[in-house]
Order: structure tokens, then sequence, then C-alpha cells
């Protein structure tokens, strides 16, 4: 039969004493320890072992005295086995290493559940409280070791690796976080061309954290959902954001340069190109323009219609060509002109610009805003 001893590492002594009528006709008796191999091997006494009329003494029990021991008593009688177990313990303590990272997304990140005590008999992993599903790309390297090969926005919280054994348990926690990062673009919309009556998405995918978000422009102006025009975005498996705007029964009207504006707390980032609808041209009537004198100046003609011949800046009824503006006013865009540039802006330089635009074939000769 097993006898099962128990003893808390480091702080008792313990004892296993044959019966006091064996002892009686003693004359010989051996212990053996049996080692990691499952052979058995005499117990080597020391001043912490010793061997005292047949009890095996153990002073300050340590982890590695854990073991099955036998002891082998023979005297005129007969011969004696006796078997036991030595099961020693000692509290669980856990530690998750590092207890704290800050990463970005794409990374890699590494949790070690560093565990002091004994003995332990199971380890689990926890994410929120939650258990960690395993896939290829989150998964458990040994029981102690947590991976995560390619960081994602969703990875960020709170990691616990919780400890048991027959007596306690234990858990260890470790937060992973996410760096912020400004929006960047992973893809964008094109220009286009298209008729009236046809359907367009226009769609750009970005990237950032804190998550962004997206807001669309037509001509400066944010975007008017309706029936026919809708916007929405929605997160991919990677972490990307997928904005999107789609117009059916496409109008005259909806020509014009679309941006998709994209922000964080941590910066912003925008994109624009036009959407061309065949038709005789227009401008949308401009808002008024704020300016400090000695900054730079941009305006941006919000015009429609396709195709376009050109485009003529005024002021004030006279056509800025031919204004001696000299170096301060510049062209901003090549053809097809787009808008109107003005460096070291004075007070002299107030006015209404109005636009003159030429259609290609058949169209009036102006627009004015």
């Amino acid at each position: 039969m097993l006898s099962v001893v128990q003893a808390v590492g480091g702080l008792q002594m313990i004892s296993q004493p044959l019966s006091h009528k064996f002892l009686q006709h003693l004359p010989y008796c051996r212990w053996m320890k049996e080692g990691s191999n499952g052979v058995l091997k005499p117990v080597e006494e020391d001043g912490r072992i010793w061997v005292s009329q047949g009890t095996l003494n153990i002073k300050k029990v340590v982890r590695s005295d854990g073991s099955k021991y036998q002891c082998i008593a023979r005297n005129s009688i007969g011969e004696r086995r006796i078997e036991s177990a030595l099961i020693v313990t000692a509290p669980l303590f856990v530690h998750l290493r590092p207890p704290y990272q800050v990463l970005s997304i794409g990374q890699e990140a590494a949790f070690n559940c560093n565990v002091t005590g004994y003995p332990v008999h199971a380890v689990s992993w926890k994410k929120d409280q939650r258990q960690i599903p395993s896939s290829s790309r989150v998964r458990l390297l040994s029981r102690d070791v947590l991976h995560i090969s390619s960081v994602r926005r969703e990875d960020r919280g709170m990691y616990q690796c919780f400890v048991f054994n027959d007596q306690e348990g234990a858990q260890g926690t470790g937060e992973l976080k996410i760096s912020d990062v400004a929006p960047t673009f992973i893809s964008v919309f094109s220009e286009h061309n298209v008729h009236p009556g046809d359907s367009i998405s226009l769609k750009c995918v970005c990237t950032g954290n804190p998550v962004p978000s997206v807001t669309w422009y037509l001509d400066d102006s944010i975007v008017g959902q309706s029936q026919r025009i809708t916007a929405g975005d929605y997160a991919s498996d990677n972490g990307h954001v997928i904005s999107f705007l789609n117009i059916t029964e496409i109008l005259l009207e909806d020509s014009g340069e679309y941006q998709c504006h994209v922000t964080n707390d941590v910066g912003s980032v925008y994109h624009s190109n036009r959407l061309n609808v065949y038709g005789p041209p227009f401008v949308r009537r401009m808002k008024n323009v704020t300016a400090i004198s000695g900054e730079d100046l941009v305006m941006r003609c919000p015009y429609g219609g396709h195709p376009i011949k050109g485009i003529r800046w005024v002021k004030a009824v006279i056509t800025v060509a031919f204004m001696t503006f000299g170096p301060r006013c510049v062209i901003c865009n090549r053809v097809p002109l787009r808008s109107l540039g003005m460096s070291r802006l004075r007070f002299s330089s107030t006015g209404t610009p109005t636009f003159n635009l030429g259609f290609l074939e058949g169209a009036p000769d102006d627009v004015p805003c």
C-alpha cells in the first residue's frame, strides 16, 4: 500500500518511521528514492537528510525532495518493503512578463507566464476575462507562453494567466496597448467620367489608431445623404476601415470634386478626385472666404459638367489674367484649371471673384459664381 505524505516546501521537517514491532528485530534498513527516470536509488544522507533507527528524516523540505520513497527492511523474520509518496507544495504566485507593452499594428507580441510555487497541475489563458480562441495568429508556444504573430487593434486589453493545483489557484495579468497612429490611406478612388443615370461607388480604405472617422465632401461641403446617395464604413478583419460613397441615378448636379477626409485623435489625411458628369457646365455658389493679410490663399472653383474647355478666374468683373498681379497670382492646377492660388495676400486683392467657364462644344460663354 502506498502512503502519501504532504509537506510545505521550506517549512517542515518530516519523518517516515517503521512500526515499533518490526524495529525490535531490525538488523538492516535501507531507504530508496525514485529518480525522474523511475529508477530507485539509495537516499544520500547529509546534514539535512538522515536515517535514524529506520526513520527517514528530512529537514527544511525542498521541491526536489518530492518523489516516491521505498524502505527495504530485513531481519530474521523476513523482509518488508514500505512505499511512500512525498508531495512537496509551495504557495503559487504568477507574474506575467512583460506586465505592460505598447505595440504598433502588425508587430509581434508575447506574454510569458512565470510561476513560482508547486505543484502546477493546470495553466489557462484569458483575455478580458474571456477564453482566448486559438488560431494561426494567436497561439500557445507552450503552456506558459502566449504568442501573437501580427497584432491587430482588437488584441488590445488585459491578458491573464491562471495556474491551479489541487489546493489553490493564482493568476497574473499583463496589458497590451496599441500605440496611437495617425491615419493613412491603403487605397483611394480615382477620377471618373459618367453619364446621367449611371451609378457609382467611391471607396477609401484607411488605417490608424484610434479608429479613424471618415467624412465625405463635395466641393468642400459635406455630402448630404438621400435615397440616391448613401455613405458608410466598416472595419475589415485586418483592422482597415473601408469607407464608401454610393450614388445611384447620377444627376448633373452630382458632378464635382469629392473628398474623403479621415481623422482621429492623432492626425488627419484626405484624398480628393473628380466625378465628371457629362452635361453643360455650371458653378456652385462659393462660400465667403476669409484670409489673413500676408498669408497664402487657395480658392477652388466648384464647377461641374463635362467636358470642360477651360476655366477663367475674374475679380470684380476684371479678368485675372489681365490684372497686374505679377508673381503674386498663381494658377495652381494645370489643364483642366481648377483653383487659383495667391501668395503674399494684400488688402488690394479683396473683391468678389467670379468664374468664366468655356464648354468644349455649344456651351454658354460665361457661367459666373
